[in-house]
């Protein structure tokens, strides 16, 4: 059974006007900072922006082989662009996150 879209509809009852405003704006802003970047790194590459985006999207990345798959890109390059995206968050900007929040503490 599907249930995403009963989840959503309740949940939107449960907003506040300017929650949803928030998480709406916070959405479109996220998407159109993927673009941009996306955009450059297609300036700097030959890949297609359609792999490029995917590759960068935010999003689970079995829903993002499903789409490249769908679309006839190259789902080893988006899977790898994924992946470097994942381990950069994870070895690179958590630990410089860490290391900032403990240097503001003192």
């Amino acid at each position: 059974m599907i249930r995403i879209g009963l989840q959503i509809a309740h949940l939107l009852n449960d907003l506040k006007g300017r929650i949803a405003v928030a998480i709406a704006f916070q959405n479109m802003m996220l998407i159109l900072t993927t673009f941009i970047m996306v955009l450059i790194i297609h300036l700097l590459t030959n890949h297609s922006i359609n792999e490029l985006f995917l590759g960068a999207a935010p999003g689970g990345m079995s829903q993002i082989v499903l789409v490249a798959i769908a679309i006839g890109a190259d789902v080893a390059m988006i899977s790898s662009y994924y992946i470097f995206r994942i381990f950069f968050i994870l070895f690179i900007i958590a630990p410089l996150i860490s290391y900032f929040l403990k240097f503001k503490v003192k």
